[in-house]
């Protein structure tokens, strides 16, 4: 009976050893590869997530980062181009955050599986699995097509947000002249605008507007003509340009 005893203890004790260097492991993983990353001043990148998770479907699509001064600007689905809803912004992780991520999981996950790049350091992949007795509570983070654009030099070309061809809905005239309304991105103020031919407008040309990216309205107006609304425009960009919306829009006469 003695014997089994201090065979039970010194597995145990064994067990326990075990814990404390695979801990000890992947804390010194994390830490090199964390100095890998910050040694090379990186603040400017995009890179592609996803998230493995019995989460909502917003969350589990790869998505695209946008990240400036170490900030998350812009998310959208790498698929659709549909930025993602603000309320699920905060799911996905700039380099940083994915760094903060694994140190926490590594004294509060029963099971730890963490991959670095081999060149900028940031984890490539994160799988834990917090507690095993419970159901529904592992998820793994994947990131790469990672582009540093630090130190990127941008053409000095006008991207605008979106173009508008406007038409008469009945005679499909061009309209692109004595038209005004106002567009508002999200969390930005809103702007107006006037076109009319006393400015020299060509009602043949299409209309450029904006100078931002992200989910925008815009309402165009026509006296003579009934209100055109469109809501939630989703404008990308990536590091240098935007990505224009092109818009055919119908004005109908009153």
């Amino acid at each position: 009976m003695v014997n089994k005893k201090l065979t039970l203890g010194s597995v145990i004790l064994l067990t326990c050893i075990g814990c404390n260097s695979d801990t000890n492991d992947q804390q010194k993983m994390l830490d090199d590869n964390q100095a890998k990353w910050e040694s090379l001043n990186i603040t400017d990148y995009t890179f592609t997530q996803r998230r493995s998770c019995f989460c909502v479907p917003e969350v589990v699509q790869p998505t695209v980062l946008l990240i400036k001064d170490n900030q998350t600007v812009l998310s959208y689905t790498e698929q659709d181009e549909v930025i993602v809803d603000k309320q699920f912004r905060s799911s996905f992780l700039t380099v940083n955050e994915l760094f903060i991520k694994v140190n926490s999981l590594i004294d509060n996950s029963e099971s730890l599986t963490v991959e670095y790049h081999p060149t900028f350091g940031y984890p490539t992949l994160i799988s834990a699995d917090i507690d095993k007795q419970m159901v529904d509570d592992e998820f793994s983070i994947n990131s790469g097509d990672f582009v540093d654009t630090t130190d990127a030099v941008c053409p000095e070309i006008f991207f605008p947000s979106f173009t508008l061809n406007i038409i008469d809905n009945d005679t499909q005239a061009p309209l692109n002249c004595d038209v005004y309304g106002r567009f508002q991105f999200e969390d930005k103020e809103a702007e107006e605008f006037l076109l009319d031919t006393n400015n020299q407008c060509d009602p043949t040309t299409p209309v450029d507007l904006g100078t931002n990216f992200g989910i925008a309205n815009l309402t165009v107006k026509s006296d003579g003509y009934n209100m055109k609304k469109i809501d939630e425009i989703h404008i990308i960009a990536d590091h240098c340009h935007i990505k224009t919306q092109n818009l055919n829009i119908s004005l109908t006469a009153k």
